[in-house]
């Protein structure tokens, strides 16, 4: 009951020590999304899909109890959660603080290895692996050719 104690007690100093930074990540989040239609930066930038390009959808699927769409969308999130709880679990109720790099490298890399696969047979035609062409990069591209002779 201790530990249980101690770990809630852990949960709320860690909310309050990334208050800001939890405030800053949800406007981020908010505006970005309505003003772009995804939170990805690197989305945003290019239009190109990034490595974790659907993870948050497939987490949404996965939590509304869609296993096999949340899997379709993006398989890696069933390595992700539970590395992400373990981390969580370790540092709030074992104090723990240090994150298992060996673990991390090993997701990072399927990872990876899985959107380069992705990349190879579902992109540009296949959600999430789309390109999307209203990005950044073609917007200022487009901006500098209207003010710029040719």
């Amino acid at each position: 009951m201790k530990a249980l104690k101690r770990g809630f007690s852990n949960i709320w100093t860690d909310i309050l020590h990334f208050k800001v930074g939890l405030a800053v990540l949800a406007i981020y989040c908010l505006v970005t999304q309505l003003i772009f239609g995804t939170i990805c930066p690197i989305e945003i930038l290019t239009g190109f899909p990034c490595p974790t390009c659907g993870i948050t959808r497939a987490t949404g699927l996965l939590f509304t109890l869609h296993p096999a769409k949340a899997f379709e969308m993006h398989a890696m999130v069933y390595l992700w959660l539970p590395f992400i709880a373990f981390v969580l679990i370790r540092r709030w109720f074992f104090e723990k603080k240090k994150v298992p790099i060996a673990i991390l490298l090993a997701v990072i890399i399927l990872t990876v290895v899985y959107y380069l696969w992705r990349m190879i047979t579902l992109f540009p035609s296949q959600e999430p692996m789309a390109f999307h062409p209203k990005n950044l990069i073609s917007l200022m591209i487009g901006l500098l050719r209207r003010i710029m002779p040719q």
